[in-house]
Order: C-alpha cells, then sequence, then structure tokens
C-alpha cells in the first residue's frame, strides 16, 4: 500500500494476521496459500516472484516467516494482545544459521563467484552478495556483544580477498544493517540451481522491512578480475581458523583499515587501524615462533625478522616507527602526542605501505608462504 494511512494499514494486518491463522488451521492448502501470499505481497508493496523460485514460497516455513516479517512485527504489541494474535516459535532443528548480506558500493570486489567451506560469494542482478554459514550457539550476536559487524565467517573471507595480493586490490565493503538472518533448515527445500536466486530475492524482500536503500541495476559496483588471485585466496581461506581469537581480531581490524581507506576523510582512521592490526600481526609471529603474547617483544621480533625475511632489519625498523612508544602510533591513539606541534598528526601519503606490509605479514603468518609479486598491479614494498 503506497499511501500511508495508518487505521487503513492496520485493518488490512489484521486481516492478514486472521487469514494466516486460518491457513496454519487448514493446513496450508495451495489455492489458500496463494491468495495469503498474494495479499502479503501487495500489503508489502512487493512484487510477486518469479514462477522459477514462488514454488519456494509457498512452502510453511517460508510463509510464516514471511508474514512475521513483513505484517506481524508491524502491528503494536497492544493491539496485538487485545486481538489474541499468536505467532508460534518455530522449532529449528538445524544449529546453524545462513547470513545473508548486501555488500556496499565502496568495495572492490573480485568479478567471479567464490563457494568454499560455509562461504558463498556471488554477483546477482549487479549486487554483489556475501552468503555465510554460522553456528547458532557461537555467532549469534547476542551470545557474545552487543557490537559485532562481522560474523567470524564474513572476516575470514573478507580477510582471504584482502590478502591474496600485496597490496589491496580487492575489498569488501560492508554496510550496516546489510544482513538478514535464516535458519539453516528453512530452505533446505530449495533446488540447488535456484538458491542463488532465491537467497538473493528473500533478502531483498527481507531488508524492506527496515525501509533500507536497496542499490538499483544501474548502480555502480567495481569488479577486479580475479582470476589470478584465487590460488592465493584458497590457501589462505583453508589455513584461516575462525576459532582463533587473535587471528580473528587483528583480521577486523585490516578489514576495517580497507574500508575506511575507501573515504580519504577517514584516512586517519585507516592508519589507526592498520597500526592495530600490524600490533595484532606482531603478537601473531611472537606465538608462531613460540614467543608469549603478553606483551611486544621488540628483541626477539627483530630476531624473527633478521633470520626470516631476506630485508628482515630494514623492514624492522621501518615498522618500529609504528610500534615504538611515541612513534606514529601512539600519535593517532594519544591527543597529547598528537597536540605537541600542531592539532594534526604527522601523516604523508606514503604511510599506506604500513597497511601494505600487515597484508603480506598476514599472509606469511597464515600460510607461511610469501604473496609473489606482480609488478603490472603498481609499486609495493617487498617482504622478502
Amino acid at each position: 500500500m503506497s499511501s500511508f494511512d495508518y487505521d487503513r494499514q492496520l485493518e488490512i494486518a489484521l486481516n492478514l494476521a486472521a487469514e494466516h491463522q486460518k491457513l496454519k488451521e487448514n493446513l496450508y492448502i495451495k489455492a489458500e496459500t496463494d491468495h495469503f501470499l498474494s495479499e502479503l505481497f501487495a500489503y508489502s508493496d512487493l512484487p510477486i516472484p518469479n514462477d522459477t523460485i514462488y514454488k519456494y514460497f509457498t512452502k510453511k516455513d517460508i510463509v510464516d516467516l514471511l508474514y512475521t516479517r513483513l505484517c506481524y512485527y508491524k502491528i503494536p504489541q497492544d493491539v496485538v494482545k487485545k486481538n489474541g494474535i499468536k505467532v508460534e516459535k518455530a522449532s529449528r532443528k538445524s544449529k546453524y544459521f545462513y547470513q545473508i548480506r548486501r555488500l556496499g558500493q565502496r568495495g572492490s570486489y573480485p568479478d567471479v563467484e567464490i563457494k568454499n567451506d560455509g562461504i558463498w560469494y556471488f554477483n546477482h542482478l549487479n549486487i554483489p552478495f556475501l552468503i555465510t554459514r554460522n553456528h547458532k550457539r557461537v555467532d549469534d550476536l547476542a551470545h557474545f556483544a552487543e557490537y559485532a559487524p562481522f560474523s567470524r565467517q564474513e572476516i575470514r573471507i573478507a580477510t582471504s580477498i584482502i590478502c591474496s595480493h600485496e597490496f589491496p586490490i580487492t575489498y569488501f565493503y560492508f554496510d550496516d544493517f546489510s544482513e538478514v538472518k535464516i535458519d539453516e533448515d528453512i530452505f533446505s527445500h530449495v533446488d540447488i540451481k535456484d538458491l542463488k536466486q532465491f537467497l538473493a530475492t528473500i533478502y531483498l524482500i527481507l531488508v524492506t522491512e527496515r525501509d533500507e536503500d536497496i542499490p538499483s541495476l544501474k548502480s555502480k559496483f567495481r569488479y577486479v578480475p580475479y582470476g589470478d588471485f584465487r590460488k592465493e585466496m584458497n590457501l589462505f581461506l583453508k589455513r584461516f581458523s575462525i576459532r582463533d581469537n587473535l587471528m580473528l581480531r587483528t583480521s577486523s581490524h585490516l578489514v576495517k583499515a580497507g574500508m575506511l581507506k575507501t573515504n580519504y576523510v577517514f584516512f586517519e582512521e585507516t592508519l589507526s587501524n592498520s597500526y592495530f592490526a600490524l600490533e595484532g600481526c606482531m603478537l601473531l609471529l611472537q606465538r608462531k615462533y613460540g614467543i608469549g603474547i603478553d606483551k611486544l617483544r621488540r628483541k626477539e621480533l627483530r630476531e624473527i625478522f633478521i633470520n626470516t625475511f631476506k630485508r628482515g632489519e630494514e623492514i624492522f625498523d621501518y615498522l618500529s616507527e609504528v610500534i615504538d612508544w611515541g612513534g606514529k602510533r601512539a600519535e593517532l591513539v594519544h591527543p597529547a602526542v598528537a597536540s605537541q606541534e600542531s592539532w594534526l598528526p604527522t601523516i604523508f601519503g606514503d604511510d599506506h605501505e604500513y597497511h601494505d606490509l600487515t597484508i603480506q605479514l598476514m599472509y606469511y603468518i597464515v600460510t607461511n608462504q610469501v604473496i609473489q609479486p606482480r609488478s603490472k598491479y603498481g609499486d609495493y614494498i617487498e617482504l622478502l
């Protein structure tokens, strides 16, 4: 219903609630289900899905999901109680849920489909989608923090995409509130050949409840030829552990740095997150070589760099400008240090090299290999 009339909207919602109750009592007879879905989509100003995937939307679990998200949640609770409207909580057998996310327009995305161990990235109707399979007990937001912008699987694939080349050519951009969570068993009946279209369609339907702006077919997304990088990405993805909290935390900073880098205004914050990720890499290196991670141990780190990388001493001295007290990191993090000479921190254009070096370090830590240079993509500081 395009023109907003609260009383009329409420009347239709209550009629839909009554019709949904009748539908349940009659065990979802096809003719009644078709009529109910037609009314529900009209109420939500949505087109009916095409014939290829419409058959999946007539299944009981999907009908209940659509009714709950598109109608029931919009009825005021006092009206719900007054009219005795009930929605039974579905009993789910699966321990997993799928998170469907539409990626943002500020990203730079692979031009190929990626499907690997609980992760599916694809482009549908010119929109990049990321689907991740997550464990309810571990990954559901309510279980560990009020603030968690990414799931563990999202961090894993986003870091793998960044670290598959020596500097950030491709990177994911996560918009806020751009994800939808669906229980795994809800769409277990969908044929694999139709799954991509089904997931993209149900995502676009469900985000309408939030009044989100959905990119149109004319929206500009940047896609980059990615065939050359799949080998590195797959190796990194395979060896990245979503049970490693230090690696996840380090990667979270690295992913955020890549996102912030798309806006020049946030270049200072880009560097801050790059420096945090660099510190995490240093701790991961210490752990890799059997050293404790209670603090940065510069003497031992210097020896690791010298003994591991052919330019190790030079690179470590360069990175020390960040990790040492009073260095670049302290200047960004601590206002008193930054304001000694100017209210602006001392930042140079080539400071992005710290971000690039962190990418190379992360790749080495995870894979025990070094990213091979590809000079046709630009200049970079070689780690080995």
